[in-house]
């Protein structure tokens, strides 16, 4: 009986033994199959990073951007770190607080480098104005298209002293009888012919030009060339829509050899041009048109005796602080009485080219202006500032 105990204690102790063998030998599989968690797994070789050929070389310059004025960033101010860009950055920041400081609704302002057009100042210049006699300028261009000759002999008599007291003493009759006498099809068209001359010849946009001119021998007339902005009525505007920014690219034209060069061969293309010469050649028309244009700068350049612009004060301000340097402008102001359109307040608007020049050096600028009052001389100085600034700057980086 004590042997039979005996083995059955043996037999159990044996058989837990080889239980307990099972279960260390499954961990042990589980474990090597497994890794811990924990345990990273390195990359191969073969996954490694590349190192640089010159791992201490400075990396390569980025590109400076370009600064831009846009009206429809009007007071997004952004600064950049090249020489144009930080003086852009300066004279943009000045302007737009004297803007803002302003309680007139009708300020706007655009100042455009003719040689870097890219540092554009722009407040508003796409808003639609009445052009008041700003469009003088449009319509003395087009009676030198029509007939060059009418600039080459003088302004004294004829259709030349008309346009001559048009630009100078900025009269209204005798813009019409100027509109009248370089008409190719007369009476009813006469507007319409100016207004296709500015759309189809020199290229300024459908949405601006003569609507009426309602003195001397265009009285009544009227014309419906022009194509008022979606979202504008003619009750905004009142009459003749222009904006600065269609002032700015008219004298930007004018600033433009190849633009006129252009034009003068869409010109020649379309029938009455020149009007009266049927018998011009095509190179002699456009020798003829290239020397009026150059009196007719001449002629946008003589102040009006009897009235001195908003521009016209700030260059004699700016003058006497730089006496060192030659300063000209020429181009058109109009100026409209409260009467006379929807705001119902006084309406001045201004266009011209500056040119700074100092010996051989020169650079220019077309400044641009509309206001409700007369009280912006900081402004204007400002504008003007800003383009002899970027002519100092570019002497220095000589």
């Amino acid at each position: 009986m004590r042997n039979g105990s005996v083995f059955i204690l043996a037999l159990i102790a044996a058989l837990l033994g080889v239980f307990t063998a099972l279960i260390v030998l499954r961990g042990g599989a589980q474990s090597a199959a497994v890794p811990p968690v924990s345990t990273p797994s390195p990359l191969p070789p073969t996954d490694l990073p590349t190192p640089a050929a010159n791992p201490t070389a400075a990396p390569p310059a980025l590109p400076t951007p370009t600064a831009a004025a846009d009206s429809a960033l009007a007071g997004v101010f952004r600064v950049y770190s090249g020489p144009y860009d930080l003086l852009y950055s300066e004279h943009y920041r000045r302007l737009e607080q004297l803007i803002a400081l302003s309680n007139d609704p009708y300020l706007h302002l655009v100042v455009r480098p003719v040689e870097q057009p890219a540092l554009e100042i722009n407040f508003g210049g796409s808003v639609m104005l009445n052009g008041a006699s700003t469009l003088k300028a449009p319509v003395l261009l087009y009676a030198i298209f029509r007939d060059p000759t009418l600039a080459l002999g003088g302004w004294e008599t004829g259709v030349p002293h008309e346009a001559y007291r048009m630009i100078v003493g900025s009269n209204n009759s005798a813009t019409g009888r100027v509109l009248s006498a370089v008409s190719a099809n007369g009476g009813s068209s006469t507007l319409d012919d100016f207004n296709d001359f500015l759309h189809n010849i020199i290229g300024l946009p459908t949405n601006v030009g003569l609507t009426w001119w309602n003195y001397g021998v265009t009285s009544g007339l009227t014309s419906d060339r022009v194509s008022l902005t979606e979202g504008i009525s003619w009750r905004e505007v009142g009459a003749n829509p222009y904006s600065l920014d269609a002032m700015v690219a008219f004298y930007e034209f004018l600033e433009t050899p190849h633009w006129i060069e252009g034009a003068i061969n869409r010109a020649l293309a379309t029938p009455g041009y020149p009007l009266h010469d049927e018998d011009m050649t095509p190179e002699t028309y456009r020798q003829a048109v290239l020397s009026a244009i150059e009196e007719a700068q001449a002629l946008m350049a003589i102040p009006d005796p009897e009235f001195v612009t908003e521009i016209e004060r700030a260059l004699q301000r700016v003058q006497a602080a730089r006496p060192d340097l030659e300063l000209g402008i020429y181009g058109k102001n109009g100026l409209l009485r409260p009467e006379d359109w929807p705001g119902a307040r006084w309406h001045t608007v201004e266009g011209v080219v500056l040119t700074v020049e100092e010996g051989d050096r020169s650079q220019r600028c077309i400044v641009a202006y509309s206001a409700s009052d007369f009280s912006n001389d900081d402004l204007l100085d400002a504008a003007l500032e800003y383009c002899i600034a970027l002519f100092d700057l570019s002497i220095a980086e000589e």
